[in-house]
């Protein structure tokens, strides 16, 4: 993956062949994003939207042939998360964008994506059908089908996370290629605020209170605590000086249980509340943990 960050990184064409690539696709359109995050981070925002430019291009032909927006709404979003980042210099700051710009993004799909919306229910009915169908037995069997604005809350908080996703890789390269460590010791730091981190979770709770089909949209409010919650699990791992098996068994686990995801999830709150990782931070580090995140995170 470094040596893709560093092809990219020897000009505007390499970087520009490499970012319209993966942009035209669903699978690779990360890459793009992360490529786009990178140049953004490194060179500034202007740079990074010239390529987001030609990415929509391909991205932007998707949408016109089968109507998928999703590799389009990466870039963007992921152009403006990196934006945030390079701007703030905060770590904390670009992941809580993920939240307002994950909303964004669903709220689009809402408003100007019903015909894409309708081919997805309709194929999400006809596979619980089928399921249905091969587990009856001697017993009539239904499950509840997903409605369109519950498919788009499930668009909305893929996009936010795979966002969120591009742009740490993004500046996990730039950090690889011109600062070594950087991105390490900031991500370990990055905390949201408590108040903000209470606020977000306040409003995750109030809409799954109201209507469990807005689990999706309710998910989005807990994306930045997602990854902040993961860098307490990192800054624990560093402190016990846990080898790699430790984290892959981490990540494994945590991408199968969903009560492991609500745990990182409720760890990073409590962090955010208490200072929990002050503890397992080097000694340079815990003072500059107190500081704004604009302050900390200042050289990223």
């Amino acid at each position: 993956m470094k040596a893709l960050a560093q092809f990219a990184m020897r000009g505007q064409w390499q970087a520009m062949f490499l970012t319209i690539a993966g942009a035209g696709s669903a699978l690779f359109c990360w890459v793009s994003a992360a490529i786009i995050a990178l140049v953004s981070l490194q060179q500034g925002p202007k740079w990074g939207g010239y390529l987001l430019f030609w990415a929509l291009l391909p991205s932007g032909l998707l949408v016109y042939v089968y109507g998928d927006a999703g590799p389009l709404m990466l870039l963007v979003s992921a152009w403006l998360m990196a934006s945030v980042l390079r701007l703030s210099g905060s770590l904390s700051t670009a992941l809580l964008s993920a939240v307002p710009i994950g909303l964004a993004s669903g709220g689009v799909v809402v408003l100007f994506g019903q015909g894409y919306l309708e081919q997805l229910v309709a194929l999400f009915d006809s596979f619980i059908a089928s399921v249905e169908q091969s587990m009856q037995g001697g017993a009539e069997i239904a499950f509840d089908r997903p409605t369109p604005l519950q498919i788009a809350g499930i668009l909305a908080l893929s996009n936010a996370f795979a966002a969120s996703a591009s742009v740490l890789l993004g500046a996990y390269w730039q950090s690889s290629l011109y600062r070594p460590g950087l991105f390490g010791r900031e991500y370990i730091r990055a905390v949201v605020p408590a108040t903000t981190a209470i606020v977000l979770v306040v409003f995750a709770v109030a809409m799954v209170v109201a209507d469990m089909a807005n689990g999706s949209w309710a998910a989005i409010f807990c994306v930045p605590l997602v990854f902040t919650g993961l860098g307490y699990v990192h800054a624990r791992g560093r402190a016990k000086h846990k080898g790699k098996g430790y984290f892959t068994g981490f990540y494994v686990l945590w991408v199968v249980f969903d009560f492991i995801k609500l745990a990182v999830v409720g760890i990073a709150l409590l962090d955010s509340v208490m200072g929990l990782r002050k503890q397992f931070l080097p000694s340079d580090s815990q003072g500059e943990l107190d500081k704004t995140p604009t302050d900390h995170d200042k050289d990223l």
